[in-house]
């Protein structure tokens, strides 16, 4: 980081300090200061860097500063990660608040959740007007009305109780069947306003789930930043696997072949389709017995190799792939 903005996190972090003087109990740590003019460095040098600091170090205040004064002063954008909901809230409740006080700076943030955490206004008033809405939820239903009209976010969080779930899924926002600008809604939208909002701040709080939901999206999901932290850190590969990577099992293998047509309890789709013609329900049975043989070798081949272990496969050509051909073929043949 540049020479004076060391000196400003001196300034900042120092016994006699911004943080001391507005802190009550303050107490310098050295660790904290060296971190925070490690992420600087990381932050003007374009690099990435990996930081293990213990409880009591104040982790989040290390990384925070040296991005709002580069946020600020560049007028860049990062992205803060997390885990946890509750460190979500202590960064947006506590923790900036504190330091846009304390650092009489003028830098602006916005906390980022998924689309379904919205109040959709186009699929509330439709759902009532249809009629789809069951007696059981008709005591949230009027709560809801009520929030609707005082509410200034339309996040579920902000409701103040738990709205019934299928209740809830009836009426958030989903992006597969949002209309964007054709919206009638679209000028009152929640789920648009927090997204302009968002592009105009500097400092952008969210979770992993999202991050890499951004990701798998195409990039789609935040709006373009420039720098990015992942505190929690330590959870962030199964977050990642979780959106980035495929899961093939025998079992949903399985499950799946038994949805279409079950050899031995005679159910599954083939079952309920009366007008389906003899021969077709029996070529449909040939191609699931296919995927079912090659499934069984598949994952027969799988067993032995792994030997009852579970690692790391950093070898090529590990595993002959004997399933896509006769799913193809099972596919083809449904369609």
């Amino acid at each position: 980081m540049s020479m004076t903005s060391l000196q400003s996190l001196s300034n900042i972090f120092s016994q006699k300090g911004i943080l001391s003087g507005r802190l009550k109990n303050y107490e310098y740590r050295q660790q904290q200061v060296l971190m925070a003019e490690a992420v600087g460095n990381a932050i003007e040098e374009s690099t990435h860097l990996i930081v293990e600091a213990g409880t009591g170090v104040g982790k989040s205040l290390a990384y925070l500063i040296p991005f709002i004064l580069w946020t600020q002063k560049e007028n860049k954008k990062a992205v803060i990660s997390t885990y946890t909901k509750a460190l979500q809230h202590q960064l947006v409740d506590k923790d900036i608040p504190f330091l846009k006080d304390a650092l009489k700076i003028d830098f602006s943030f916005a906390l980022c959740v998924g689309g379904e955490n919205y109040l959709c206004l186009r699929r509330f008033h439709q759902s009532g007007s249809h009629g789809l809405f069951e007696l059981d939820e008709t005591e949230d239903l009027k709560k809801l009305y009520e929030w609707k009209d005082k509410t200034k976010t339309g996040l579920k969080s902000d409701i103040g109780f738990e709205p019934v779930h299928k209740l809830w899924k009836k009426v958030c926002r989903e992006g597969d069947i949002c209309f964007g600008r054709k919206c009638g809604y679209y000028e009152q939208c929640f789920y648009q306003k927090a997204k302009a909002v968002e592009r105009s701040s500097h400092i952008l709080v969210t979770n992993h789930h999202l991050f890499f939901a951004h990701i798998a999206s195409g990039w789609n999901v935040l709006p373009k930043f420039d720098g990015l932290v992942f505190d929690e850190a330590h959870q962030l590969e199964d977050v990642a696997a979780g959106y980035l990577g495929i899961e093939v099992s025998n079992y949903r293998l399985k499950n799946l072949l038994d949805a279409i047509a079950s050899p031995y309890t005679r159910k599954g789709l083939m079952s309920r389709l009366e007008w389906l013609e003899p021969y077709t329900a029996i070529e449909i049975d040939s191609l699931t017995g296919s995927v079912r043989s090659a499934g069984d070798k598949f994952f027969s081949i799988l067993a032995g190799r792994l030997e009852g272990t579970t690692r790391r496969i950093r070898e090529k050509n590990f595993m002959p792939n004997l399933l896509p051909e006769p799913l193809s073929e099972l596919r083809d043949g449904l369609k």
